[in-house]
Order: C-alpha cells, then sequence, then structure tokens
C-alpha cells in the first residue's frame, strides 16, 4: 500500500475510472470517488443529485473535473447499448479525469479515509496504545498527514477501527456443529473437538475417510522417527 494513500484494489477491486463502469449502488460509486480524488490530493463534491442521475465535481470553481452517473432503467428487450448494466445499477456515462493546471482544491482527510492509511492501519495493534497523539504521530510519519489538531477525527477513526477488530476476533462457536455435520456427509471419517475448563476452543483433530482407506497405496516421500511438539499437550 502506497503511503498516503487508500488501497484501492483492495478495497474495491479497481483502480481507475472509465466509462460504462457498473457501481452495484449509489452509496458504493461514492465511496469510490471520494476514495479516488484523496489519491490524487483533490477533494469532490456532488452537483447533481436526481432519482436517475448523479454528478460529481471538483470543489475548485477554477477546475474541470467531474464524473456523472446514471442509473439503469427497466427495459423490455436485453440486446440494449446498456445491456451491461445491471437493472437498478449505476454505471458511468460521462467523464472528464484531468484537473485543471488551475485547480485549487486540496483533499480533506475523513474519518473513513483516516482509517484507510496505513498510518493509522500500523498504528492499531493489539497490546500497544492507541491513543491519539501515538495514532495521529503514525498518520504523519507514514502518510504525511497532519491530524494533530483533528482530534475528533482521529477519535472517531480509533473508535471504528477499534470495533472492527472486535468484530474480527476469531470465534469458534459454531465449529463443533460444523464438525459433525462433516463427519456424517463424509462416512468413515473422524472428528474430535476439545474445548478447555472454560469451554473455550482448544484443539481439533480431523481424519478423512476416504484417505484413511487409500493410504496402503500411499508411496511415502518422507519418514521420520521422531516428532518434536512445541508444547506438552500439543
Amino acid at each position: 500500500m502506497e503511503a498516503g494513500k487508500v488501497d484501492l484494489m483492495k478495497k474495491f477491486g479497481r483502480l481507475d475510472i472509465k466509462r460504462h463502469d457498473v457501481f452495484a449502488t449509489a452509496p458504493d460509486s461514492t465511496e469510490f470517488l471520494r476514495a479516488y480524488a484523496f489519491n490524487e490530493n483533490k477533494s469532490i463534491q456532488k452537483k447533481i443529485h436526481s432519482g436517475h442521475l448523479r454528478k460529481w465535481q471538483c470543489v475548485s470553481t477554477l477546475c474541470g473535473w467531474q464524473v456523472t452517473l446514471s442509473k439503469k432503467r427497466p427495459t423490455k428487450g436485453a440486446n440494449t447499448k446498456l445491456a451491461f448494466c445491471p437493472e437498478g445499477a449505476w454505471f458511468v456515462s460521462d467523464f472528464e479525469l484531468i484537473h485543471s493546471p488551475s485547480c485549487d482544491a486540496v483533499r480533506k482527510c475523513s474519518s473513513q479515509m483516516l482509517m484507510e492509511l496505513p498510518g493509522l492501519k500500523s498504528a492499531m495493534v493489539k497490546g500497544l496504545s492507541t491513543a491519539r497523539a501515538r495514532v495521529a504521530a503514525s498518520v504523519k510519519t507514514t502518510d504525511n498527514i497532519n491530524v494533530d489538531d483533528r482530534h475528533a477525527l482521529v477519535y472517531g477513526a480509533i473508535s471504528r477501527a477499534k470495533k472492527m477488530m472486535e468484530e474480527e476476533e476469531d470465534n469458534y462457536d459454531k465449529l463443533p456443529g460444523f464438525l459433525q455435520s462433516f463427519a456424517r456427509e463424509n462416512p468413515g471419517s473422524t472428528v474430535s473437538c476439545q474445548l478447555d475448563r472454560r469451554g473455550r476452543f482448544y484443539r481439533v483433530f480431523l481424519s478423512f475417510g476416504s484417505l484413511i482407506a487409500g493410504q496402503d497405496n500411499w508411496v511415502p516421500s518422507l519418514e521420520c522417527d521422531g516428532t518434536h511438539m512445541k508444547h506438552a499437550q500439543y
């Protein structure tokens, strides 16, 4: 990921804007266009907002940068010039992606953009301090973006990042049920899920019946007469 920029490919699966690019929803297009402009060190704003039309322009009145999106209306026939776009989705119908030489727009870092920057991500590590000053210093050093005086912005990004980290914690509650289903669907297989004294996931054993049945035909490529275990129990 390039410092000071959002990883467009990782987050959106696309890097640039092309005619007839399709977005499932209007908010999807909004999020991408703002991130795209942010990476160009520019800010954009919505100029037209109607039922089937959106137009984004550079905030600079001296600049001609713009992207227009249209919503696909229901059609009677399938073989139309807009067949590439599903009904109800949005597509790029017009654009001008070159900022004027006199453009004086500069990007503004929102809480959402801040969360995508390498500096914040590297600072949000379990076990380390997530103090505002430390996170802001990481963003300044890594991304060359100064948010020292934007306390609310940084606190908001830290709070959202912490919530996402909690949601991503490993959860093994459904593993025993999954293993039992696997054994039923694969006759001859053996499964065992062991929990610790507090009922938390500890370790699992899984053997495939079909592989065990055919092991006599295997040609060993490696043999050993000892095993090193990291701990006494596993």
